[in-house]
């Protein structure tokens, strides 16, 4: 689901002028922003990118986490029935 609502945001980004464009009436002069479109669209799009990166490397991070108190727990509960069972000979 993250992807694809990534996918999704980067093609808004990309052809919303487009569509807007396309829709409008009458056109408007935006003969400069046609001609340097990339230039205008290059950033946020960039921007978004490294920002699904960096949230994609977090989330791997606190995943990797999450597992070794997973397991730092289940070793506890082990060790704590050990000690229960001493205590109760």
């Amino acid at each position: 689901m993250y992807y694809f609502s990534l996918v999704f945001f980067i093609s808004w980004m990309v052809f919303i002028d487009n569509i807007i464009y396309s829709l409008s009436n009458p056109k408007p002069e935006i003969d400069s922003l046609l001609d340097n479109y990339y230039f205008y669209k290059a950033p946020p799009i960039a921007a978004v990118l490294v920002l699904a990166f960096l949230i994609a490397v977090f989330n791997s991070i606190i995943n990797k986490y999450e597992e070794e108190n997973e397991s730092t727990r289940m070793l506890l509960s082990i060790q704590n029935a050990k000690l229960g069972s001493l205590n109760d000979e």
